[in-house]
């Protein structure tokens, strides 16, 4: 037995099925977040336009201090020589333990976030609203040598520099006793 269907209805569902063909990858793109762009940090600073808004991961050492506010934490990430400023949950930054210095290098991350060239919940400031971290080293001592050419060198000019105070300190002494 054939079924006959009316030309109304055949328009109808044509029409069902061409709207749920072109809203399926919406709903899909709002279901599962987009993938994150590997940026090196210099390039986001220098194009940072180009990457307002969008989901990027950087990898860096982080180092000064974790600055803690009420809805999250700030830390600092260097990579190749530039530094960026991220806005982390205090979960997240508790996993960081160890923050670069002079005597220290930080723990390694990966961040991975919304980068914003001027956001708008801090003021304008470029930052990274990092929604994951991974730390992927741990940070370490760093050992300075000392350089006895340096310390000849330091030791010299103090020296002098006393002789020339007791020398200036002599010649006052002299001015006043004439």
């Amino acid at each position: 037995m054939k079924i006959r269907q009316s030309r109304p209805g055949f328009i109808a569902s044509a029409a069902l099925v061409a709207v749920l063909a072109i809203l399926s990858p919406i709903a899909a793109s709002g279901a599962e977040p987009a993938a994150y762009s590997r940026v090196a940090v210099p390039d986001l600073i220098e194009k940072a336009s180009a990457y307002d808004g969008k989901r990027i991961e950087v990898v860096g050492e982080a180092i000064g201090d974790k600055l803690a506010r009420p809805d999250g934490v700030w830390l600092t990430v260097l990579a190749d020589g530039t530094a960026l400023g991220v806005f982390v949950s205090a979960g997240d930054a508790a996993s960081v333990a160890a923050l670069g210095s002079y005597a220290t290098s930080g723990d390694r991350v990966r961040l991975q976030g919304v980068f914003h060239r001027a956001c708008p919940e801090h003021g304008g400031d470029l930052d990274l609203h990092a929604d994951k971290v991974v730390k992927l080293a741990d940070g370490r001592l760093t050992p300075h040598a000392i350089m006895p050419a340096r310390v000849f060198w330091a030791a010299a000019l103090c020296l002098s520099g006393a002789a020339l105070a007791a020398l200036w300190r002599l010649r006052e002494r002299r001015r006043k006793n004439r």
